[in-house]
């Protein structure tokens, strides 16, 4: 016996099951391409006769029974033998009458018309009768029969065939014969021959939709409707329905939509289409995901694919149904999540412009482009500065965005800035300073005078530093008093923040260096000065030993504030001692404090930085195929961070991808064990985050695989549930019960 190709087999099956559901004219459809593919496939003719019969269509159904018998004689002579064709009426009954004479040798009797002319027209058949379905743009016969009150055919009865007005167009007419196609007409009129019998061939508009044909005799006003609702023709084209520069976005799931169409732009309903999902790897292909959808009934079909997290990456999308489609691009990152400064806190000379920098980085880091990012100063003392070329943005290819910035020209102002985006934005917790620093100058505008001194030992033995929060006296020519001036320096109040700015540490450190050096090098008080008396004047030569001019020069070029002077405090040996002792404490506590906050963020950077090195070792793993080492590390990824569902979802797909190989292998039992655990994964994330119900296909899926149909019909129903229009669920069912059937 001949065997069967398993795409009719297919298409049968899907007929049985429409006929079941007393679709018949969808049962017709499949029985029809099962018998396109096999011309000889003897049971599909027997069910597609019972479909026509079902219609009352008893020519069709008798021709089609009588070819089932031709290609497979045992049915008509199990009937026979068993003596029920006797029993048998309707197309049947007359298909086994016709084997018979045949295998007898006796040609069928043939019907003569009545000859009688008193007779009336009673009766009007038509073949086929309404909406049979065709496909657009086509033309078949269509055959009106004329009967009398007895039920004989009438002969030269003129039948008057019509285009209603409202159905008119150019690409439908009515034809006598096949060979005068260029002679359409809107009507025409035929009489019927010896068998009652009147035909003619109705071309069918090039739109879906519903074809109308007014058919009446000669003296009868009322006429008769026939309509053929078309249906759309095989594929031709298939267009996406997304822009065609569009990128893939990196470790995110997007849906691409395709419609196809047929040769005259209708859409193209309950077609099958398979789609793939490659990636490029050092030139070859690697298959990423292969689906196969029916398109709906706008034709539209939708694929959704997931990409990995890495950015920058080449994948392809194929599609065939059978036109061939292929769509290439890389994947982006997607959704500002950091913005990071990759320029520091810094002092700036007046009038010097500096460049700004900032890296747009996605969840996974990789770096997001074509992104909006504005700089704003939150905060700031003095003037604000200014953006030469504005305060905005976008991010280049590496994620990089660079704005240039003038600070103020006032010494000591500054202002703290941070970046924002539509996502993210501007925050006390990602800032930069700029500080404005300019030239120390004296209040005379002169600059001080190094002050010098011919001898160590002419100097007074309780000089000292003033503290920066205290007053100041100026520096002039000699024998002048010293002039007290209230100065608040806001050199560690602004700047010495925990976060880690350096340089006002360094600059305590170099005035602690100073004090010290000028308490181990001034001799004794000299006697010239009146301890009693705190505003002694004495003489330039007398204030400095030489070799503290370097040290106080350093001290006046590095100080970002007005210039620390020296001012004569004549004090008691127990009150200098228990001041410098109490700021030599202060000091220590801050660096203390400094040294915990560095230890805290840097065990933070840490634990950031092993749950990366675990995730990106895990999608590793899972591309090489390695799914249960794979595995291992997204658990622990998860342990770290239980709210990351981007890793929730890669622990459900890869205890699939595990059950996918235990299937393989047969190990039925360990399968089916991963596939309850991530279903239970899956049932927990879609109660946080109802949105995920499509997590439910891929474990329908593995259900299917494992051949426990029932439960993957029962995951896609709850997906239907939840979402009534949902073309896809009704698919699978439908594939489902068909592999039920076999």
């Amino acid at each position: 016996m001949k065997e069967i190709n398993e795409k009719a087999i297919e298409y049968h099956a899907r007929g049985n099951t429409y006929f079941a559901e007393e679709k018949y004219n969808e049962a017709i459809n499949e029985y029809l391409k099962a018998i396109e593919i096999e011309p000889e496939y003897a049971i599909a003719y027997f069910h597609l006769a019972e479909a026509y019969e079902k219609k009352k269509l008893d020519d069709k159904a008798l021709s089609c029974y009588c070819k089932a018998i031709e290609y497979n004689p045992a049915i008509a002579e199990n009937q026979i033998a068993s003596g029920l064709d006797s029993l048998l009426s309707g197309p049947f009954n007359e298909a086994i009458k016709e084997y018979k004479n045949k295998k007898l040798g006796q040609p069928p009797k043939k019907q003569e018309p009545h000859p009688q002319k008193d007779e009336t027209p009673s009766k009007i058949l038509i073949n086929p009768p309404s909406d049979p379905h065709s496909v657009v743009g086509t033309i078949s016969p269509v055959t009106v029969k004329i009967l009398s009150s007895s039920n004989r055919p009438l002969k030269d009865i003129k039948v008057h065939f019509s285009i209603p007005p409202f159905n008119k167009g150019s690409d439908n007419f009515i034809l006598k014969t096949l060979s005068s196609s260029s002679e359409g007409k809107d009507n025409l009129t035929i009489n019927t021959n010896q068998d009652g019998c009147a035909t003619v061939y109705f071309k069918r508009k090039n739109v879906v939709g519903k074809n109308f044909l007014f058919i009446s005799l000669e003296g009868k006003t009322n006429p008769l409707r026939f309509v053929d609702t078309t249906v759309a023709s095989t594929p031709k084209s298939i267009f996406p329905l997304f822009n065609k520069e569009k990128e893939f976005p990196a470790g995110e799931e997007e849906t691409f939509s395709f419609k196809l169409v047929d040769k005259y732009g209708n859409p193209v309903c309950d077609h099958e289409v398979c789609g793939k999902l490659t990636k490029v790897e050092g030139g070859k292909l690697k298959l990423m995901n292969s689906q196969k959808l029916r398109t709906d009934t706008n034709g539209i079909v939708n694929f959704k694919f997931s990409f990995l997290p890495k950015a920058n990456e080449e994948y392809r999308i194929e599609i065939d149904s059978p036109i061939h489609f292929v769509y290439s691009s890389k994947t982006v990152a997607k959704g500002v999540k950091k913005l990071v400064f990759l320029t520091s806190s810094q002092k700036v000379k007046a009038g010097q412009t500096i460049t700004l920098q900032v890296k747009v980085l996605d969840n996974m880091d990789n770096p997001v482009k074509k992104e909006f990012i504005d700089f704003k100063i939150i905060d700031f003392k003095g003037k604000k500065g200014t953006f030469p070329q504005g305060s905005t943005a976008f991010s280049d290819e590496n994620g990089i965005v660079s704005v240039s910035y003038m600070p103020s020209q006032n010494d000591g102002d500054f202002a703290i800035i941070s970046p924002s985006s539509k996502e993210l934005p501007a925050s006390n917790d990602n800032t930069i300073t700029i500080e404005t620093i300019n030239e120390q100058k004296s209040p005379n505008n002169k600059t001080v005078e190094k002050i010098n001194s011919k001898t160590e030992k002419s100097v007074l033995e309780n000089l000292i530093p003033i503290d920066i929060n205290d007053k100041f006296a100026y520096t002039q020519e000699s024998n002048v008093n010293y002039k007290a001036q209230t100065h608040k320096s806001n050199l560690l109040t602004k700047e010495e923040k925990i976060e880690g700015k350096f340089q006002s540490f360094k600059n305590k450190t170099e005035i602690k260096n100073i004090k010290e050096t000028v308490a181990k090098t001034i001799p004794k008080v000299i006697e010239k000065i009146d301890v009693s008396n705190k505003e002694s004047k004495i003489k330039s030569s007398e204030i400095l030993p030489a070799n503290l001019k370097n040290d106080l020069k350093k001290e006046i070029v590095t100080s970002p504030s007005t210039l620390p002077m020296f001012k004569i405090q004549v004090e008691k040996k127990e009150e200098k001692k228990n001041s410098f002792q109490l700021e030599k404490a202060l000091k220590f506590f801050s660096i203390i404090l400094f040294l915990i906050f560095l230890s805290l963020s840097g065990l933070v950077g840490y634990e950031k930085f092993i749950y990366h090195s675990w995730l990106n070792k895990g999608n590793k793993l899972f591309i090489q195929n390695e799914y249960k080492a794979a595995l291992s590390y997204f658990l622990k990824c998860n342990q770290k961070k239980p709210t990351d569902i981007n890793v929730y979802k890669k622990i459900i797909d890869t205890y699939l991808q595990i059950a996918k190989i235990e299937i393989k292998k047969k190990n039925y039992s360990q399968a089916k064990e991963y596939i309850q655990t991530a279903e239970s994964l899956s049932y927990k994330l879609i109660k946080l985050h109802p949105s995920y119900i499509n997590l439910l296909f891929s474990i329908g899926d593995s259900y299917a695989e494992l051949e426990e149909y029932e439960k993957a019909i029962s995951l896609y129903s709850e997906i239907k549930k939840k979402n009534k229009t949902d073309k896809i669920a009704d698919s699978k069912i439908k594939s489902i019960k068909l592999r039920m059937e076999k």
